[in-house]
């Protein structure tokens, strides 16, 4: 299998199928992470078709499923599948240092990892989900509280003193996603549904990460847009409009587009600070918009944007969007792949 992008054709390392490619964390770079199905790893530019290998996973049986490349592109995370009742790993790689992985984070997941993301303008975050219902929050400069007496030590920060915080959304997830200036929050999809609004950044101890939870969104569409939606298929952060949005669909009808949230105000939570304001929860059966997850009632929280309607396409598997262009794009189960131009914000 190869990939084409203008007329260039990108083989995929040690000439495996693909399992996973990703682009950068960052919005506007041609270069990509390539995956192959046994393991192989490569960096492609897709302006030369041009394909620098990185190595290849380590051994122990463990298959590609996920992977994520850091805005600055010297980070490439990778997700695995579950094998054997273990736990299925995350490695991290340095393109500046192929072969092995730099850190392997090997107790973070016990079931599938499913959709890695770095965060778009910071090279050491990412989050990962998997169907095992968690979403480790990573931030590589992070460290841990110092112990009451003991001075920190600086050489042993490694991957369990990386994850920021887990949250437990109780259900398989297949998607999560950073928002927010800065990256500050993160917005999670499940396979049951459903939609996590959390902290992506590190909140006091006695906090809670998790902000508010959508349980079958669906029901809240269509009751708030008249659409009946039967799945959710991803979201993304537009930093112009400071949007999140939500791409729902209808099995044999038209793709619908929804505004999630309006980022205009001030932080609820300051990093720096020794205080933390809870965001203020309206009720539900209000609808909420979010204001930089300070949380206010309005009319309606899902607002619909767009109804994208093509007579070609099948159940929408993923999608991909260009802030710079305002360009969606989508591909189904039937192999079509779909582009909209979405008006200005």
């Amino acid at each position: 299998m190869a990939g084409v992008y203008q007329g260039h054709v990108i083989k995929s390392p040690a000439q495996e199928r693909f399992a996973v490619v990703t682009t950068l964390g960052g919005y506007a770079s041609p270069t990509m992470g390539v995956v192959g199905q046994q393991g192989s790893l490569g960096l492609a530019d897709v302006r030369t078709s041009s394909l620098a290998e990185l190595g290849r996973l380590p051994s122990g049986g463990f298959t590609p499923l996920s992977a994520g490349l850091s805005c600055d592109g010297v980070y490439l995370a990778v997700g695995t599948e579950q094998k054997n009742r273990a736990d299925a790993p995350v490695y991290l790689f340095d393109v500046r240092r192929p072969g092995e992985p730099v850190w392997t984070f090997g107790d973070m997941h016990n079931d599938d990892v499913c959709h890695i993301q770095f965060a778009h303008a910071n090279p050491n975050r990412f989050m990962s989900s998997s169907t095992d219902g968690l979403v480790n929050v990573v931030d590589l400069e992070h460290q841990p509280p110092p112990v009451p007496g003991l001075e920190p030590d600086p050489d042993t920060a490694g991957p369990e003193d990386w994850i920021v915080h887990s949250l437990n959304t109780a259900s398989s997830v297949s998607r999560s996603r950073y928002f927010g200036p800065d990256d500050s929050y993160g917005a999670a999809l499940t396979h049951d549904q459903d939609v996590h609004i959390f902290h992506a950044l590190a909140v006091p101890e006695e906090a809670d990460e998790q902000i508010m939870t959508f349980s079958d969104a669906r029901h809240l569409i269509e009751a708030q847009t008249g659409y009946h939606t039967d799945y959710l298929v991803d979201m993304f952060y537009d930093p112009a409009p400071m949007q999140l949005y939500l791409l729902a669909g209808q099995t044999g009808g038209p793709a619908q587009l929804l505004h999630m949230s309006s980022v205009r105000n001030a932080l609820p939570y300051n990093a720096s600070s020794t205080t933390y304001k809870r965001p203020i929860h309206a009720s539900i059966s209000r609808m909420l918009t979010l204001c930089l997850l300070v949380l206010t009632a309005t009319q309606s929280q899902f607002t619909e944007v767009a109804r994208l309607d093509d007579p070609t396409y099948d159940t929408l598997y993923s999608m991909a969007y260009s802030p710079a262009t305002r360009v969606l794009a989508a591909g189904d189960q039937g192999s079509h792949v779909m582009v909209w131009q979405l008006a200005s914000a």
